[in-house]
């Protein structure tokens, strides 16, 4: 009889067991994880390694090989350790809910969550970040010095009114030089009988002549031959040259491209 009951209150302990166990489904597969990128630093000491999930926020994790410090840092990615084994730099994402809400709501790119910079002296548990960074480089041999380059201004407004006024001073140069030469062209012919004076170009810009529609009968005149009119390149951003040792900075502004 004992025996029974014994074997009774198993089964009920099991069918328990088995009731309270989650099932195996996709909300479990979003949180598995996986080592992504991992690194050693050049003198040994240092071993850096991303966490990452099917569908979530990354882990940054950085450990000394000796197992005296360990530091995890959230939505670490795209780490590079300095040549001289002294600095650590990398990326920090958004939220991966904020990433995605803007995904859904079809955001431009302008106005999506961006992401930052971070550098971290190996040891130390200070965090130095820049906000919207898109990219940066250290070098592969030498002092610890690092470049990175910054998104366009947080304020769109501001961004695209900046891009028009450079748009709009490049076309009116493109427009002067245009002028000119074909004035110039047209003061050299010999004035028609009851013509108007000649103007030549500095008449064209003289302070009584500004008015743009009157600058037509010379912007339609011929111009030579394989003459382009360059597309306007778009505006770029700034770009930071940082010493890492000392914090100090240089900072170069519209840049597109660096190496």
């Amino acid at each position: 009889m004992r025996k029974n009951l014994f074997f009774l209150a198993c089964l009920i302990y099991c069918s328990n067991l088995f009731a309270q166990k989650k099932p195996l489904d996709h909300t479990v597969y979003d949180g598995w994880q996986s080592i992504g990128t991992k690194l050693i630093s050049h003198d040994g000491n240092w071993i850096v390694y991303t966490i990452d999930k099917q569908e979530g926020d990354k882990q940054l994790v950085i450990e000394a090989a000796s197992g005296n410090y360990k530091k995890v840092i959230e939505r670490g990615t795209d780490p590079e350790i300095s040549h001289d084994s002294k600095w650590l730099v990398f990326k920090i994402t958004p939220l991966f809910a904020e990433s995605r809400d803007a995904k859904i709501k079809k955001k431009k790119a302008d106005e999506s969550p961006k992401d930052s910079l971070g550098i971290i002296e190996l040891g130390k548990d200070s965090v130095w970040k820049r906000a919207r960074v898109k990219a940066y480089t250290l070098p592969e041999e030498g002092s610890a010095v690092l470049v990175y380059h910054l998104e366009k201004p947080l304020d769109p407004v501001r961004a695209r009114s900046a891009v028009a006024d450079r748009g709009k001073t490049d076309s009116l140069s493109l427009v002067i030089d245009s002028l000119k030469a074909v004035i110039n062209g047209l003061s050299s012919k010999q004035p028609k009988k009851n013509e108007d004076r000649k103007r030549n170009a500095d008449d064209v810009f003289s302070p009584g002549f500004t008015d743009p529609e009157s600058w037509e009968p010379y912007i339609a005149g011929d111009f030579a031959d394989g003459d382009e009119v360059p597309p306007v390149a778009e505006a770029g951003t700034e770009l930071v040259v940082r010493n890492l040792a000392t914090g100090a900075e240089k900072t170069f502004r519209n840049v597109n491209s660096y190496l």
